[in-house]
């Protein structure tokens, strides 16, 4: 078999895992052997829990196969992700796969910036596929406005924005009303498939969509594939007799007693005077049908219509859905050939200035300032801190301790600097945790992460919008320390406090992409995140020298990145040592970012992966015990009689 199709699967397999001393096993998907050709728009059929969602995130890479492989435009989903991600266009379930604060411009351009696609290019791109689908107008409205229908609509074209060959669609229609599901299926076939000439693989319940849809379809139950082909030879496959149908005006059940027809039966209206029904009658072949018309037409009635009767893939798909299945015959096995090069995209630096564009302005700031009570109390969350620091400065402005001897004396500039650069130096910490947890609640971890943009770039990127909202906290309260408070930095080597900060930051980060690997498996809220910064707090001379801490604390202390960089900075903006001066301090800030940057990648990448096994990339632990804790009291009500079930 050649191996030139757009989507072929080999013995495709997921086995689900539950429990932690007796383990259990589900079987999703099992052995899977599919076949989808360039330009062929097929569909995948079943029952829930059949196994299409499955299938469609390990085809999209999403989720890791437990066994078998598959290839998608030529590349293998395992060894080949990139490429895979670049070669396919995901429309998935659910309204929540965008953010609901941003327009639908907005949104799509954030998205196409993942693909490395120029701003440029991805707005005229954007514009063209909003005025095939008509939503052209309401390019500037934000999604959370926007209709179901829209919202489907909007899903498709952020499919189509980066011109990949082939389109995953997972219940595109899913929830839309009549008019808009015939508009998504007209697109879809009219344009997508026939002018486009995209590949498309659906998954839907609707037998009538698939039947109008599809070239191909496939019906799964219990993980497997029960039958492959044609909507016309499936329903063939299910045609037992011969019957025609026949509609008639005066008629009625005397017409199978004049006519002596045996194996035939009238539905009609008792009672009414026009005689209107039909007429089925089972014959042993077509070539009976014209003389049937004559006798008819002989004994007096009149004929509306005649057509033979028809299987329909809701006939194919209960029988199916209805037994255990097996597959018929010999399995067809897929040949693979050569696999291709890996080769690694060039990514300039417009596309990376860009692509910080998008996570910085178009998703952090546009979303912050669309909160507009958020953007008023995060100011105030600054300046009500920095006034605590400000009479607390007034009181110790004097104030002169032996322990404070080597910061230049004053506990003012001790503790403006700590205070400072203390969020700035923790937000590296906490920021890529929260990010994930946010993205995971939202629903767009998903498509966030089966883009092409490297697990390193994507968390670099994330970080880039906490630290500059911490740099302007961190300039306020600086500010506040020299133009109230006298803080003075004359003799300040700025050179040597940057790269103290940057080794704090970069140190802070490999411990918080820790923290995210931890959140993408357990689902929940990160309590490292918590502890560590408040043990940070206390321990690293954020509001007093460590030099007052019992001799073992201090022993802590020297553990924490947090405590080597704040000394740094202090001495450097205080006390004005040189980068020389600071080499003790830098070496360690540098060993503890050679060991937990790595480190950080690694145990996210695994968390990333345990995730991908699991299938759980989106789930959020807290979402579903809240959810079970509103059916639970729901239950509650129905026994208490306050509510109907």
């Amino acid at each position: 078999m050649s191996d030139d199709a757009a989507i072929v699967t080999k013995d495709l397999t997921k086995v689900f895992v539950s429990g932690f001393i007796k383990h259990k096993e589900f079987r999703a998907v099992d052995s899977v052997n599919l076949r989808v050709e360039k330009g062929e728009f097929f569909g995948l059929l079943g029952p829930n829990g059949a196994g299409k969602t499955t299938l469609i995130k390990m085809i999209s890479t999403l989720t890791i196969p437990t066994s078998g492989t598959a290839k998608v435009a030529g590349y293998d989903i395992i060894k080949q992700e990139r490429q895979v991600r670049n070669s396919i266009g995901l429309v998935g379930v659910g309204e929540r796969i965008f953010y609901w604060r941003l327009t639908g411009m907005q949104n799509l351009l954030f998205f196409a910036s993942l693909y490395n696609i120029p701003l440029k290019d991805a707005e005229a791109r954007a514009e063209e596929l909003l005025k095939m689908v008509g939503l052209y107008q309401f390019a500037d409205t934000r999604y959370m406005n926007y209709s179901t229908g829209m919202q489907r609509k909007l899903a498709i074209v952020r499919a189509l924005l980066t011109d990949a060959p082939i389109l995953l669609l997972d219940e595109p229609s899913i929830g839309l009303d009549p008019i808009s599901a015939k508009q998504v299926r007209d697109f879809l076939k009219n344009h997508v498939q026939a002018k486009m000439g995209k590949t498309i693989l659906l998954t839907t319940h609707y037998m009538e969509e698939a039947e109008e849809l599809c070239d191909r379809v496939a019906f799964m139950n219990r993980g497997r594939l029960a039958a492959v082909g044609t909507p016309r030879e499936l329903k063939e496959s299910m045609r037992t007799e011969n019957a025609v149908v026949i509609e008639l005006e005066n008629g009625g059940p005397w017409v199978t007693e004049k006519l002596g027809l045996k194996g035939a039966w009238w539905n009609g209206v008792a009672g009414d005077p026009t005689g209107r029904g039909t007429l089925r009658v089972v014959v042993k072949s077509l070539e009976e049908v014209p003389d049937l018309i004559k006798a008819l037409i002989d004994i007096g009635v009149k004929i509306t219509q005649v057509k033979m009767e028809e299987p329909s893939l809701y006939d194919v798909f209960v029988k199916l859905a209805g037994t255990q299945i097996q597959m018929e015959g010999p399995v067809q096995r897929v040949g693979f050939g050569q696999r291709r090069e890996r080769g690694r995209p060039r990514v300039g630096l417009r596309i990376v200035l860009e692509k910080l564009y998008s996570f910085v302005v178009i998703r952090g700031f546009y979303v912050w300032i669309s909160y507009k009570t958020q953007v008023v109390f995060t100011v105030l969350g600054w300046l009500l801190p920095v006034f605590s620091y400000y009479f607390i400065g007034v009181m110790y402005k004097n104030a002169v301790a032996p322990s404070l001897a080597a910061y230049g004396g004053s506990y003012v500039s001790f503790m403006v600097v700590g205070v400072a650069f203390q969020g700035y130096v923790s937000s590296a910490f906490t920021t890529l945790s929260s990010r994930i947890r946010n993205e995971q609640l939202m629903g767009t971890l998903e498509y966030v992460l089966m883009s092409p943009t490297r697990l390193s770039s994507f968390l670099f990127y994330n970080a880039a919008w906490a630290f500059l909202l911490n740099s302007l906290n961190a300039g306020l309260i600086l500010g506040v320390g020299v133009f109230l408070l006298g803080v003075s930095f004359s003799h300040a080597d700025l050179a040597a406090a940057a790269l103290a900060l940057l080794l704090a930051i970069l140190s802070n980060m490999g411990l918080g992409m820790a923290s995210a690997g931890v959140i993408m498996v357990t689902k929940q809220g990160d309590p490292i995140s918590f502890l560590f910064t408040a043990i940070s707090n206390l321990l690293s001379g954020v509001f007093f020298p460590i030099s007052v801490l019992p001799s073992w604390l201090r022993t802590v202390s020297y553990l924490l990145p947090l405590t080597w960089s704040l000394e740094a900075i202090r001495y450097a903006l205080l006390d004005g040592y040189s980068i020389v001066r600071l080499s003790w301090y830098l070496e360690v800030l540098s060993i503890f970012t050679l060991i937990t940057v790595p480190l950080g990648l690694l145990a996210f990448s695994i968390g990333f992966r345990v995730a991908r096994k699991e299938g759980s990339i989106s789930q959020y632990r807290w979402v579903r015990r809240d959810v079970f804790r509103y059916a639970e009291f729901r239950e509650l009500g129905v026994a208490l009689g306050l509510r109907e079930r």
